[in-house]
């Protein structure tokens, strides 16, 4: 209130009409309060133990995890910047935008990380605002809405910045900001000597800034639990930790770790043009997206594996048609499709081949533990919290959801047996199907549902329009059947699906006539008739009975009684 009455004599002083005066040149408040203490009190912020909580409790002690916020920060600022830049100059800037990072032993033994990108930088006002004010995020503000730039930023607490003091005592930001977002500014050195320590800012010469920000982290090893060999200190942990975080992400990411230089490129980008771009001295990886059989196959049984076994692969947005999707679905199906097998099917256990190619028949082929069909994340080794079987992963704004799970959806369980397993799905979500993730963004909350449904409905239908024709009409029935079955079982598509590829009227179903003797009719013959079905106590055995009858042609003793006829 004292505040305000200044405000306005100030004001009245500055009109010329003397008839505009207050004879008034002090307020003396004499307030008592009434049943209640007068004492100020509100919540207050202890650093230390959010930041106990945020390493303990929110990222469950993830070492690295101030990688991820980082990669998260510039990913943000590079897309506001080029959004920027193309309404500016009017042209497209898909090949825009740099990160770079170096790791590097210092003097004194410790680590020092620096992490540089060329996105939209920040002045004093960003920083005074939005950076030094936990859980304030600038990209889900009113400043940023009000500029109206096209772009769905991944922040949403302004939590991240805190992650870098779990390992380092101090950070150090350098940062210019880009001089088409309004108003102009100086580049800025930030020193944040510790978590409860104010900030130092001080304006740098402009040529010795370039637009963007870097920041520098000094680490104690210990805090990483790396061990004082050279050998373990030494390794390429930061590389290792964003090349299996990093899967779709579309700006180069330039990693220099004690002199060993990688490249971290989009999976769908050239690694021959990014070799060109950044030099022979550089390894350019990407996610592979192809069918990881070494992974999947124990090594003795491997080279069996790829004479029975050939990958069938959907591109998800250029197969499937998911325009928003990226990623891939992909499985083994046998290359002689009249293949039988027993013991299972890939990504069970063991599958061991019944009959085909003479060389082949009898041979086993081990699938490893976790290719089931469904994401495996161990628990009981936190340390390795990125550490996870090759047969699924889940990516939301091109970063790894690490503890992301889904199920295959098994529809085609035919009596006792279970359809193959070993699908592999690499997928990178649109936020218009996964729009709910965890605080440490480790988790989808969405229902798996919402996002997985479109990918396998998409499936069947490509599926239709890849296998439906051939010459299936002009099998004999117990072949077709036989085709029938083994196509569900491998692609896993329910019996509706399968119906678009191989029309259901001419489906061949089987009946156990009297005497154990085996004929077929088609759906079409028989959909208006009552039909009598095996009991279920029975079916497992029937099925495989009638299996010895399709494999020998003869009727196996126990039927040689049957008075039929039945529904197999």
């Amino acid at each position: 209130m004292q505040k305000q009455f200044r405000g306005c004599k100030d004001l009245l002083a500055e009109m010329p009409d003397q008839k505009y005066t207050l004879d008034l040149s002090h307020i003396e408040w004499r307030v008592k309060p009434e049943n209640f203490s007068p004492i100020s009190i509100q919540f207050q912020f202890d650093r230390e133990r959010m930041l106990e909580f945020l390493s303990q409790e929110l990222y469950q002690a993830e070492k690295y995890v101030f990688l991820r916020e980082l990669l998260q920060n510039s990913i943000d600022a590079i897309r506001m910047r080029r959004a920027i830049l193309q309404s500016q100059e009017k042209r497209s800037m898909n090949d825009f935008g740099e990160i770079h990072v170096r790791v590097e032993h210092n003097s004194s033994g410790f680590i020092d990380i620096t992490w540089t990108d060329n996105g939209i930088g920040m002045d004093q006002y960003i920083i005074q605002n939005y950076l030094a004010v936990i859980g304030k995020s600038y990209y889900q503000s009113d400043d940023f809405q009000r500029l109206g730039i096209p772009v769905d930023p991944i922040s949403r607490f302004g939590i991240g910045i805190l992650t870098c003091f779990m390992i380092s005592d101090s950070i150090e930001i350098t940062t210019q900001k880009d001089r088409n977002l309004p108003p102009p500014s100086d580049a800025l050195k930030i020193k944040i000597p510790a978590l409860n320590r104010r900030f130092r800012i001080e304006v740098v010469p402009d040529d010795i800034s370039d637009v963007g920000t870097t920041v520098r982290l000094t680490v104690n090893p210990m805090k990483l639990n790396l061990g004082s060999s050279p050998k373990e200190s030494s390794a390429q942990h930061v590389t290792n930790y964003l090349q299996k975080i990093a899967g779709f992400i579309e700006f180069p990411i330039v990693i220099d770790e004690y002199n060993n230089k990688t490249v971290i490129i989009h999976p769908y980008q050239s690694a021959e043009e990014a070799q060109k771009r950044f030099g022979n001295a550089y390894d350019i990886v990407k996610l592979d997206l192809d069918y990881p059989w070494e992974e999947a196959v124990f090594s003795e049984d491997l080279a069996t594996a790829l004479q029975v076994f050939t990958e069938e692969s959907f591109d998800i947005r250029e197969d499937l048609g998911l325009a928003d999707y990226e990623g891939i679905l992909s499985y083994p199906v046998p290359i002689d499709k009249n293949m039988d097998f027993t013991n299972g099917l890939p990504g069970h256990h063991k599958v061991t081949v019944l009959s085909g190619q003479p060389d082949l028949v009898g041979k086993s082929i081990r699938w490893m533990w976790g290719w089931n069909g469904q994401l495996i994340h161990d628990r009981e080794h936190p340390e390795d919290e990125n550490e996870r079987c090759s047969c699924s992963a889940i990516y939301r704004d091109g970063i790894l959801l690490s503890k992301a799970s889904f199920t295959l959806p098994a529809r085609t369980k035919i009596g006792y047996i279970e359809p193959a397993k070993a699908s592999r799905l690499i997928v990178n979500l649109p936020k218009s199907r996964a729009e709910s993730v965890d605080l440490a963004r480790n988790l989808v909350i969405t229902d798996s549902k919402e996002w997985a449904t479109p990918i396998f409905e998409a499936h069947g239908q490509v599926l239709a329009s890849r296998y439906s024709g051939g010459d299936f009409h002009r099998l004999p029935p117990a072949q077709q059947l036989f085709q029938l079955a083994s196509f569900m079982l491998f692609h896993n598509v329910s019996a509706d699906a399968l119906s678009y590829i191989f029309p259901r009227d001419s489906w061949p179903l089987p009946f156990l006539e009297q005497g154990g003797q085996l004929s077929f009719k088609r759906w079409a013959e028989v959909k208006q008739d009552a039909i009598n079905r095996s009991p279920e106590p029975l079916s497992e055995r029937l099925a495989r009975l009638i299996g010895s009858i399709m494999k020998d042609g003869q009727t196996p003793e126990p039927l040689n009684y049957w008075e039929g006829p039945l529904y197999c």
